[in-house]
């Protein structure tokens, strides 16, 4: 997903907190029936020294003595499986996964296994898979957990969804989010929230960007996130509509609630698309004050030309100065020497010239450089030293033609 997009990152972190509070409440909420397993006097204090052992991150030790009990057939099933739980546990608190994702699906294989026990296998598993990105596969097994549960909250569907999102199944996932909206609940705020984030989510990815838009202007008008503001500024862009995407913009940008340059920039270009050059020549100077990165030669350029098309010729040229001062080329002082020229500065616009020269140009603009020093002091009545400089103008340039124009020019006025 691009940066239009929600993050994986938040969907992982809402993923671990939506099955931590599930699980939590689930198995109240079915009252089953078979919870109680008696554990004999030995199992209670193996499971106990083996739970010490672990919290004091003695993993390998728990390990070796885990094996060992289990290979000596002397539990009961489910006491196996308690002492299965801690190896599981242990294999994930040394970074051995594979192992904890392979012990903890064989308890799920375990016979008459109470269901709270079930449960937090499920979470730990699903969250160990979450955690390494096997999204595909923890949601088979909340699926798998929603088949189990008699009456599965809606809490589950939103879980699962948002793992098939992130398994690139779109399609399945919106079909439990409306699973969701079936149930004719009254959601909490932040539960709504959540369903609105994955049913825009689900479908932006899956490429249905107008029921993806419908989705995040409701989260944008519900909950006061610039946020999602910046993502349904993003969308707006991705499809081409920009007057609403500058909309927003302004508004965050009228809020202080836009932060990244690229952003600033995008409201610069879209704010001259829209021909709002004042709002946009104001919004770039502003940030060339703020952003020490902005104060170059390429951004004061912009400014300048955003100002001269605004007919602000006073603010066009003290950006075009700033543009040449900090450029190493000397482009930008011929630029303003042309404007000069318009303005019939003769002085400014020779000086301009010269300082275009020193600091170094394309031998076709060091011509055109030279034609326009020469006419500035022509414009001075300095006639040598404006054929001095036409003089100096290569004869294989379009600009030749006219220097040798005005050199015969000025040999008929001496």
């Amino acid at each position: 997903m691009n940066y239009k997009q929600m993050s994986k990152d938040f969907i992982i972190c809402l993923l671990f907190l939506c099955f931590c509070h599930i699980t939590s409440s689930a198995f109240s909420e079915e009252a089953f029936s078979n919870q109680n397993k008696k554990v004999s006097s030995k199992a209670y204090e193996l499971l106990a020294s083996l739970e010490a052992s672990a919290e004091l991150n003695n993993c390998d030790e728990t390990i070796s003595s885990a094996k060992l009990a289990i290979n000596s057939l002397k539990f009961s099933e489910f006491e196996a499986a308690q002492i299965n739980n801690i190896l599981s546990y242990c294999y994930y608190l040394m970074g051995d996964n594979e192992s904890a994702v392979q012990g903890y699906k064989d308890l799920l294989e375990t016979k008459s296994l109470p269901n709270d026990f079930h449960l937090r296998t499920v979470q730990s598993l699903a969250a160990i898979l979450v955690e390494e990105k096997r999204f595909r596969e923890a949601a088979k097994e909340i699926e798998d957990l929603i088949s189990y549960l008699r009456n599965p909250s809606a809490d589950f569907f939103l879980l699962l969804a948002n793992m098939l999102i992130m398994s690139n199944q779109e399609s399945r996932a919106i079909h439990y989010l409306e699973q969701i909206e079936d149930l004719s609940l009254d959601p909490t705020e932040g539960f709504e929230e959540r369903i609105l984030l994955a049913f825009f989510y689900a479908y932006e990815k899956a490429d249905k960007d107008e029921l993806a838009v419908r989705y995040l202007q409701n989260l944008a008008e519900k909950y006061t996130s610039p946020e999602y503001l910046r993502h349904l500024s993003n969308m707006y862009g991705k499809m081409r509509r920009t007057s609403d995407q500058l909309a927003i913009l302004n508004l965050l940008y009228e809020n202080g609630a836009l932060e990244k340059p690229k952003d600033f920039e995008t409201l610069i270009y879209l704010s001259i698309e829209e021909n709002n050059l004042f709002s946009a020549g104001k919004i770039l100077q502003e940030k060339i004050n703020n952003f020490t990165a902005w104060e170059n030669s390429d951004k004061y350029n912009l400014l300048s030309q955003i100002w001269f098309a605004a007919h602000e010729t006073d603010y066009a040229r003290e950006a075009l100065q700033n543009a040449a001062r900090l450029s190493p080329k000397g482009d930008h002082y011929l630029e303003l020497a042309r404007f000069y020229a318009s303005e019939k500065n003769w002085p400014a616009c020779s000086e301009s010239a010269k300082k275009a020269i020193k600091k170094g140009l394309s031998s076709v603009a060091l011509d055109e450089a030279n034609l326009i020093i020469g006419h500035s002091l022509f414009k001075g009545n300095d006639l040598n030293g404006a054929r001095k400089y036409f003089l100096e103008i290569s004869s294989e340039t379009t600009f030749f033609k006219q220097a040798q124009s005005w050199i015969q020019y000025i040999n008929t006025m001496d």
